[in-house]
């Protein structure tokens, strides 16, 4: 390889990484803003700090993607939007999960009554059948 097509290269991977740079800082300056959003869209602060961790994983991600001279802060809000969609759909997917109480156990403790009955018609059969039998 000559010197010459070396060159390129390396002004290309400076201009990449100053590109990069400048998106980071710019990215990060908006964190508060972002933050609001996902405190507005979610519930507690644990999830809107997940769900801004992920918005900032993924713009970093795709840095590349993001057109300079376009609304940052448009951009950074949609994967927010997007994110938080996501999120929600997962939540309608899974089962709602709930810690049951006494009164959830309804048919459990109906068949256990029921259970318990007959063990004891068995065992009070069982001691006739031996007073029949002593006699």
């Amino acid at each position: 390889m000559s010197e010459t097509t070396r060159e390129p290269d390396a002004r290309q991977l400076a201009t990449e990484a100053r590109d990069r740079v400048r998106f980071e800082e710019d990215a990060l300056a908006l964190s508060d803003q972002v933050y609001r959003v996902a405190r507005h869209l979610v519930g507690s602060r644990e999830e809107a700090e997940d769900l801004m961790q992920e918005t900032y994983a993924r713009a970093f991600r795709s840095w590349r993607s993001f057109q300079p001279g376009t609304n940052l802060r448009a951009w950074l809000l949609r994967i927010l939007t997007n994110l938080n969609i996501d999120r929600g759909r997962r939540q309608q997917r899974s089962p709602d999960m709930q810690p049951l109480e006494e009164g959830d156990y309804f048919l459990y403790n109906k068949l256990e009554r029921r259970g318990s009955r007959r063990r004891a018609l068995v065992t009070e059969r069982r001691g006739r059948g031996a007073v029949r039998g002593a006699s």
